[in-house]
């Protein structure tokens, strides 16, 4: 019923006014072309919208309910025109991004300070999830933007774009003044000696899967030594920070190489488990002309690659 923006503009418009002469020169239509608007809306909402009366006419009970709500309804129209406007000419607005976890800790920090001294206007909306809980929230209008690792090469529906902006490679790692550092050659036998961190990587096939799990590294330890990993921790958020609190190991893609944490953490030079996967973004085409969603895209690809 409210799909004819114009009509309720002149809905209102005579409700305001009380007489058709008068409304229809506001406006500037011809009085039997309102009368006519008029009569088609009531037909519409199956009721009469107005009484004459002797100066004009007036709201019936049922015309006062639609055009508060048509009221409403314009006042929301034109709030969305400008946040709408606001956002394409990158002057503010609300801008919602999902990221992988280690993406969230480690790369997103630094994008957001770039990208606030250059937008300090867009509203910023984060949120961690895995890569298949990004596309489904992207598939569902939730957020504009997902960053991380690719984690399998299956289509995308037409209405969303990947972009890779780099390949990282999973490998063992630790923090710098972890113990596993003294061995000169770590193998199988000395990985299993320690607890390790799951943060919730987004794969965990079979022996058969090529993508990076620590399910696989897990079975793979245990074949070669005979013993299961006692101590396993999973997080999705603590994870690099528990790293840095305890002789924790991890299977971990290169970006936590490059964050800024006290110790840094290192790769462990063992012979297994490498692994390379593209990363990047996913976005809603709808969304990509748009400089808030356009600049964060830049800034992450230079932040990811450097």
């Amino acid at each position: 019923m409210f799909d004819r923006r114009n009509d309720l503009i002149r809905l209102i418009t005579l409700a305001r006014e009380g007489k058709v002469n008068v409304a229809a020169e506001k406006l500037h239509v011809s009085q039997p072309g309102l009368s006519r608007i008029i009569a088609r809306l009531e037909e519409q909402f199956q009721g009469q919208l107005f009484e004459r009366i002797q100066r004009g006419v007036r709201l019936t009970p049922y015309g006062a309910f639609v055009v508060e709500r048509a009221q409403h309804l314009l006042h929301e129209l034109d709030k969305a025109d400008n946040e709408v406007n606001a956002l394409l000419g990158g002057i503010a607005g609300t801008l919602h991004v999902s990221a992988t976890p280690v993406w969230m800790q480690v790369i997103i920090p630094q994008v957001i300070a770039e990208f606030q001294r250059d937008l300090p206007g867009i509203e910023l909306v984060l949120t961690t999830k895995t890569y298949r809980e990004g596309i489904e929230m992207l598939r569902e209008g939730v957020i504009d933007l997902h960053c991380g690792v690719f984690m399998n090469d299956s289509p995308l529906p037409n209405f969303l774009s990947r972009e890779p902006a780099t390949v990282m490679h999973f490998n063992v790692v630790a923090h710098e003044r972890h113990p596993i550092h003294e061995i000169e050659r770590p193998n199988f036998h000395d990985l299993i000696e320690y607890p390790w961190i799951d943060y919730d990587f987004d794969a965990h096939g079979g022996s058969q899967d090529p993508l990076p799990s620590l399910d696989k590294v897990f079975r793979e330890l245990e074949m070669h030594t005979g013993r299961r990993v006692e101590t396993v921790l999973r997080s999705s958020t603590l994870s690099l920070a528990l790293m840095q609190a305890g002789p924790y190991l991890a299977y971990l893609c290169s970006a936590v190489t490059r964050g800024r944490y006290n110790p840094p953490l290192k790769v462990v030079p063992v012979n297994a488990f490498q692994c390379h996967l593209e990363a990047g973004t996913v976005s809603r085409r709808a969304s990509e002309a748009t400089p808030p969603l356009k600049r964060f895209k830049q800034i992450l690809t230079k932040i990811a690659t450097c």
